[in-house]
C-alpha cells in the first residue's frame, strides 16, 4: 500500500491583476515569506514547499479556464514564460506560476515594474531607507519583519509615497517636467492657456495620453494635474469676463470647460491611485529582494512530477460531485491511502460549501481510503504588508463535530465524536469520561439493553452537569455539544430517574424502531402498575412473588421477568379474553376473581405445597377509559408479537412492514398519552 498526497484548490476568476502580495507561514518553527499574485497561489506554494505532492486537483467554474488550456499536464512540463495577459485564464495563470515556483524562476516583477524610470526607483529606495531609519531601524531584512507585524508603519510608508512627488515639487509645471519622458509638450494645454477654448481637443489629448504606451503613470498624472490647473484658471478668467462684460455667450463655453474639468479630475484620481499602487509594489519587491534566501519559502527538494488536473465545478446545472471525487481518486491503486491537503481560498461561497461537504463525507466514511490531513487558508487584509497563511485543520474539524453530534443525537452513534475529541490537544478529563458514557449509550442502543440505556442516560445527566473550564476551546465545543444533547434528550435529563413514557417517546422520535419495541415490552407493565392504570394492594406482593416463582419454575425463560410483567402478560390475556362477555361493566372487580381462579387451578395441579390465596386487581380509570386500557393491552400484545417477528422471522410469521410497525407504535403512544393525561385526571 502506498500513500498518495493530493492537493485540492478551488480557482477564483482571474481579474488580470498582476500585483504581488506577500504571505508568510511557519515552517519547522521558522517564518518563511513568499509572494502571490492571485488568491489561488499561496496555499498551493505552501503545500509544494512542505509535502511531496502526487496530484494537484483544481476545481473551477467555466469562467476559470479556456478551451485549449492544459487540463491534465505535469507541472514540470508547463512553460514558465508568462502567457499573454489579455486572454489568460485562472487555470493557465496558476499553472504557470506554480511551474515558476517549482523551478525557482520567479522573475516577472522586474519587467512588470519597468515603467518606473531609474530616477524614480532610486528615490523610492531612498524614501524606504528614510522611513526605516526614522523609526529606529537600519536593516532592510528586519524592516520587512517589522512592517509585517505593524500595519500602522505600512500606512506611514504608503502615505510618504503618496505625498512624495507633490511635496518635492513646487508647482504642477515642475511636476510635469519630473522625468525624461515628462519633457514632452502638451500643445492643447498651451492653446487653452492662450485663450483658444477647445474642450474637445483637450479630451482627445487625454485619450492620446492614456493610449501612449511610452507614457509613464507620472507623465499621465502630470498631464492631468496641469490640465485641471489650466482649466480651472481658464474658467475663473471667463467667469470674470462674463461678469464684467455681461456676456452671456460665454456661459456655454464655461459649462463645457466645467464638464471637462470633472472628467480630468476623475482621471487624475484614478491615475494617481494606480501610480501609488505601482510604487508601493516596487518598494515591497525592493525589500523582498533584501531577504536572505533561507527566509523565503522554497519548493520541497527533489523531483517534481506533480500531475495537474482540472475539474469543472458544474456539469450543466448539476454539481459535479462525482467528477471531483473521481479526480481525487484518479488512477491510484485501490489499496493506496489518499491524504488530502486542501486550500479553502478561491471560488464562491456556495462552491466552497459544496466542496467542503464532499470532503467531510469522504473523510468520515468508516472504511474510507481518504483522510483530510491539512486545511489551509490565506488571510488577506489590504493594510497588511504580508498576510498569514493559516492552518485551519482544527477549525475545519468542526464539521466532524457537527457530523458526530448528528450521529449521536439521531442514532446514538458516538464514533465520530470520539475521533474528534481524541484528536484535540486541549482534551479535558471531563470530555473523556463524557465520551465513555456516550459510548455506553451507543452500545445499549445497539444491544437493545433497556436497563443499561437508562442507567447511562442518568450518568449522561451527571456528566453534562459537570462544569468545564471556561477558557479552553474544548469547553466552548462542549457547550455546543451539551446544548444539542439537552434539546434531544429533553425531560430524560431533568430527573434522577427515567420516566419510561419519556424514554418511549424519545426512542420513537428518533425512529429507533426495534429499540422502541424493546422499551415498550420491558417498561409498559411497570408503567401500567406504577401509574395505577392497573394496580394491586401492597400487602399482596408476597402472593405475587409466589405466582412469579411458580411461573419461573414452569418456564425458565421467564425467571427474569418482574411481577408487573406477569400481571400484564398473564392477567391481561385473560382480561382481554373475557371483556366482551361482561361488556366491560365493573370489569376489574369481576375479572379479578376469575383470574385468581385460573391461577388457583394451575397451582393446585402443579405445586401442591402452595395454598391458594386471592390477589385483587384494581384501576383508577373510569368510564370509557377502561375500554381504552383494554385497547392498550391489545396493542401491547400486538407490538410484542411484532418485535418477535422482527427478531425471529419465519415462514408463518414474516417480518412486518416498517410503516406498519411505525403506525402501531404511534397508536400505542397516543393511547398511552390519552390514558395518562386524560383518563387519570377524571
Amino acid at each position: 500500500m502506498a500513500i498518495r498526497n493530493v492537493f485540492v484548490t478551488t480557482l477564483s476568476t482571474f481579474s488580470g491583476d498582476s500585483r504581488f502580495y506577500y504571505y508568510y507561514a511557519t515552517v519547522n518553527g521558522e517564518r518563511k515569506y513568499f509572494t502571490g499574485v492571485s488568491t489561488n497561489e499561496p496555499g498551493a506554494k505552501y503545500i509544494l514547499a512542505t509535502q511531496p505532492v502526487d496530484r494537484i486537483v483544481m476545481i473551477g467554474s467555466d469562467r476559470t479556464w479556456n478551451t485549449g488550456d492544459n487540463t491534465g499536464a505535469w507541472i514540470d512540463e508547463i512553460d514558465t514564460a508568462c502567457p499573454p495577459e489579455e486572454d489568460i485564464s485562472s487555470l493557465s495563470f496558476l499553472e504557470y506560476r506554480l511551474a515558476q515556483f517549482v523551478r525557482d524562476e520567479e522573475r516577472d516583477w522586474e519587467n512588470r515594474l519597468a515603467r518606473i524610470d531609474p530616477k524614480r526607483r532610486q528615490e523610492l529606495q531612498n524614501l524606504v531607507r528614510e522611513v526605516m531609519t526614522g523609526n529606529g531601524y537600519r536593516d532592510a531584512e528586519l524592516w520587512f519583519d517589522i512592517l509585517t507585524e505593524k500595519p500602522e508603519l505600512v500606512k506611514t510608508l504608503n502615505q510618504r509615497i503618496q505625498d512624495d512627488i507633490q511635496s518635492g515639487y513646487a508647482s504642477p509645471e515642475d511636476y510635469a517636467l519630473y522625468g525624461s519622458s515628462g519633457m514632452r509638450e502638451f500643445p492643447e494645454l498651451k492653446k487653452l492657456e492662450e485663450g483658444d477654448i477647445s474642450a474637445q481637443k483637450m479630451i482627445e489629448e487625454l485619450r492620446h495620453m492614456k493610449d501612449d504606451a511610452f507614457a509613464s503613470l507620472i507623465d499621465r498624472e502630470a498631464f492631468l494635474l496641469l490640465g485641471v490647473t489650466t482649466v480651472e484658471k481658464r474658467i475663473t478668467a471667463l467667469e470674470l469676463e462674463r461678469q464684467k462684460k455681461q456676456n452671456e455667450a460665454l456661459t456655454e463655453i464655461i459649462s463645457k470647460l466645467q464638464q471637462l474639468n470633472s472628467q480630468l479630475q476623475l482621471e487624475l484620481r484614478d491615475v494617481k491611485s494606480r501610480r501609488i499602487d505601482e510604487e508601493t509594489a516596487y518598494t515591497g519587491q525592493y525589500l523582498y529582494d533584501k531577504l536572505n534566501s533561507d527566509r523565503k519559502l522554497r519548493v520541497l527538494p527533489g523531483e517534481h512530477r506533480e500531475e495537474l488536473a482540472f475539474v469543472p465545478l458544474m456539469r450543466g446545472e448539476i454539481d459535479n460531485i462525482s467528477g471531483i471525487i473521481q479526480a481525487i481518486y484518479a488512477s491510484f491503486p485501490e489499496e493506496d491511502e489518499i491524504r488530502l491537503y486542501v486550500d479553502v481560498q478561491g471560488g464562491g461561497r456556495t462552491d466552497a460549501f459544496i466542496r467542503n461537504q464532499i470532503f467531510t463525507v469522504l473523510n468520515n466514511e468508516t472504511d474510507s481510503r481518504i483522510s483530510i490531513r491539512q486545511i489551509i487558508s490565506t488571510g488577506f487584509e489590504k493594510q497588511n504588508f504580508a498576510n498569514l497563511l493559516k492552518d485551519e485543520t482544527e477549525r475545519y474539524r468542526i464539521n466532524d463535530l457537527v457530523a458526530g453530534m448528528h450521529a449521536f443525537v439521531n442514532y446514538g452513534k458516538v464514533g465520530t465524536l470520539k475521533r474528534f475529541f481524541q484528536g484535540r490537544q486541549d482534551q479535558q478529563d471531563y470530555l473523556t469520561s463524557l465520551m465513555d458514557v456516550m459510548e455506553n449509550i451507543d452500545r445499549a442502543i445497539s444491544l437493545c439493553d433497556v436497563e443499561r440505556l437508562e442507567n447511562n442516560i442518568l450518568q449522561l445527566r451527571k456528566k453534562l452537569n459537570e462544569v468545564p473550564e471556561a477558557d479552553s476551546t474544548s469547553a466552548e465545543i462542549f457547550a455546543v455539544l451539551k446544548a444539542g444533547i439537552e434539546r434531544d434528550y429533553g425531560k430524560l435529563l431533568e430527573s434522577d430517574s427515567i420516566d419510561p413514557v419519556e424514554l418511549i417517546r424519545w426512542a420513537k422520535r428518533k425512529e429507533l424502531i426495534q429499540q422502541t419495541l424493546t422499551i415498550i415490552e420491558a417498561r409498559t407493565p411497570e408503567l401500567i402498575i406504577n401509574r395505577k392504570l392497573l394496580y394491586f394492594p401492597e400487602e399482596e406482593c408476597e402472593i405475587l412473588e409466589d405466582i412469579k416463582y411458580y411461573h419461573s419454575d414452569k418456564d425458565k425463560q421467564k425467571e427474569h421477568q418482574t411481577i408487573e410483567q406477569y400481571l400484564c402478560k398473564g392477567y391481561a390475556k385473560d382480561l382481554k379474553k373475557d371483556v366482551g362477555e361482561y361488556r366491560r361493566r365493573n370489569v376489574i372487580e369481576v375479572l379479578a376473581e376469575e383470574l385468581n381462579r385460573s391461577y388457583r387451578d394451575q397451582k393446585k395441579q402443579k405445586q401442591r405445597e402452595y395454598n391458594y390465596q386471592r390477589v385483587n386487581l384494581y384501576t383508577q380509570l373510569t368510564g370509557p377509559y377502561i375500554n381504552k386500557l383494554w385497547s392498550l393491552l391489545d396493542q401491547y400484545d400486538a407490538l410484542n408479537k411484532m418485535r418477535n417477528d422482527i427478531c425471529h422471522p419465519t415462514g408463518d410469521h414474516p417480518q412486518p412492514e416498517y410503516e406498519n410497525v411505525r403506525k402501531a407504535i404511534t397508536r400505542f403512544v397516543d393511547t398511552l398519552d390519552d390514558l395518562l393525561n386524560n383518563g387519570m385526571n377524571r
